[in-house]
């Protein structure tokens, strides 16, 4: 969500207003309280560390896909569902190919 945000920010230029920065801090402060939570439950520390890492790197892949795909197809006017499979054509090879590295 931030990640996002900030990647935008920084290609785009684009910035917010404050209650898109308020509601952005408010979904962060609930992550962050689901996480303490998963880590104060009693899991063993070091695989809530690693998860957390885990959701870290997801959110920054896919974030930059996102905010990749804005920047390619900002230029052209298609039809919403021509978007969503060309949406769809750019992310499973890129996900593909990452899933693959990490199952090695």
């Amino acid at each position: 969500m931030f990640i996002v945000t900030f990647y935008s920010i920084f290609v785009f230029g684009k910035w917010y207003q404050l209650f898109h920065w308020v509601g952005l801090f408010l979904v962060f402060t609930g992550v962050v309280i689901v996480g303490l939570a998963g880590v104060k439950s009693g899991v063993e520390r070091g695989s809530s560390i690693f998860g957390i890492a885990l959701i870290i790197i997801a959110t920054m892949i896919s974030s930059m896909i996102s905010v990749t795909e804005e920047f390619i197809l900002k230029n052209y006017t298609t039809h919403p569902l021509r978007m969503i499979g060309f949406m769809g054509m750019m992310e499973w090879p890129s996900l593909t190919f990452i899933l693959l590295i990490m199952s090695l």
